[in-house]
């Protein structure tokens, strides 16, 4: 099925083609979001320095869901997708630092609300992403700079989270 994705580079123009932006089916439009953040989305944990977390806040723990792009139109109607579902979220803009860097967009969603959400209506199948909120979900907290093969043997309990 042809759903308007343009041949050839796109990255600067690219929108959410018509037949999803306008689509009466919110499955068919989460299923695209689903599709865009195993691409080009991510998932991390940091720490929370609140006062609230106190317990917490030595582990990286606060999940954050980021989509980068550098194309403003398909940023902007992500925005409006967001607001559809009723996401609550950040939107801000990353001047490049290098020469041959373009601009980019970065919309993220903050918060376990917004995580939970995130997981109810549009969830993830990247391995890569999924494992780590797997170890997050299992133990409160999801450490940095961990292979895919490392938060495999935690969650199959060969590794110990605290040991990294």
């Amino acid at each position: 099925m042809n759903i308007g994705f343009p041949n050839g580079k796109k990255s600067l123009d690219v929108r959410i083609p018509s037949v999803i932006k306008y689509s009466n089916n919110l499955n068919f439009i989460c299923s695209f979001l689903s599709g865009l953040f195993d691409t080009d989305g991510n998932i991390f944990f940091r720490k929370s320095y609140s006062t609230k977390n106190l317990i917490n806040n030595s582990r990286n723990h606060y999940p954050i869901i980021s989509i980068t792009t550098i194309s403003k139109g398909f940023a902007d109607d992500l925005n409006n997708v967001f607001r559809i579902f009723g996401f609550k979220f950040s939107f801000h803009i990353e001047e490049s630092r290098k020469f041959n860097q373009q601009r980019a967009y970065i919309i993220k969603l903050s918060g376990l609300d917004q995580l939970d959400k995130w997981m109810r209506l549009v969830g993830m199948k990247n391995d890569v992403k999924l494992t780590r909120y797997l170890v997050w979900k299992k133990c409160g907290f999801c450490p940095t700079h961990t292979t895919l093969h490392q938060r495999e043997e935690i969650l199959k309990g060969n590794l110990d989270v605290h040991s990294l």
